[in-house]
This record gives structure tokens, C-alpha cells and sequence, in this order.
């Protein structure tokens, strides 16, 4: 616990300075001016919108991305006869001729059916 206690004041240090350096930090610009951009950086914001253009361009190509000799060999795997499953195994004959054991079965502890007492 003593680890966790020193690794968690550091973290307290490590946060404390960073929200004194933000909090000292110059604003930047509203971000309703340009919504799509990076606005600290010119360069970021160009390499942003030509990513958010190609992922566009991309989804519209994307739509119609197999040809017929693709679809077809993908349709051929739903021909396939699938494996059929065995039937389930059914408990309902388990309890066919049991006898559960009499009152004074289980209070002299003998089994059901084994041998009973002599008659004098």
C-alpha cells in the first residue's frame, strides 16, 4: 500500500501541473469558427480534413465493393448442406419403476427391495 500511496501523490504533482500550465495558457480560437479543424495547428487541420475526405470517398466506394464473381463464390457457401444435429437424449424413462424408500426404509437404513426381517 505504500507503493500505491507514494504513485498516487505523484499523480496529485503530475495533475497539479498541468491544469496550472492550462490554466496560464493563452484561449485559442472559438471552436464555431471552424468546426472540422484543428485550430492550434494548420498542418494537424489539413491532415484531419484530408482524412475525414478519404474516409468519405471510401464509405461511397464501399457500398459496391464485390463484383458479381465474388458475390457468387460467397453465395456458394450457403448452399452447403449444413450438419444436422442428433437427436436429444430424453431422461424421462429414468424414473420408471423406482420405489423411493418407506419411512422406515430410511430410519433402519436398509436399501428398498433388499431382504426383509425373518418372520418368527
Amino acid at each position: 500500500p505504500s507503493i500505491l500511496v507514494e504513485d498516487l501523490a505523484a499523480a496529485h504533482v503530475a495533475i497539479a501541473q498541468v491544469a496550472t500550465r492550462e490554466s496560464t495558457r493563452a484561449p485559442t480560437a472559438p471552436a464555431s469558427t471552424a468546426p472540422d479543424l484543428d485550430a492550434r495547428d494548420p498542418a494537424t487541420s489539413a491532415e484531419i480534413r484530408e482524412v475525414r475526405d478519404d474516409a468519405s470517398r471510401g464509405a461511397t466506394a464501399a457500398v459496391h465493393a464485390f463484383s458479381e464473381d465474388e458475390e457468387a463464390f460467397f453465395q456458394a457457401g450457403h448452399a452447403v448442406e449444413q450438419h444436422k444435429p442428433r437427436p436429444h437424449d430424453s431422461f424421462d424413462d429414468l424414473d420408471a419403476g423406482y420405489q423411493p424408500p418407506t419411512f422406515w426404509e430410511r430410519l433402519w437404513g436398509r436399501k428398498p427391495g433388499g431382504p426383509s426381517k425373518p418372520s418368527k
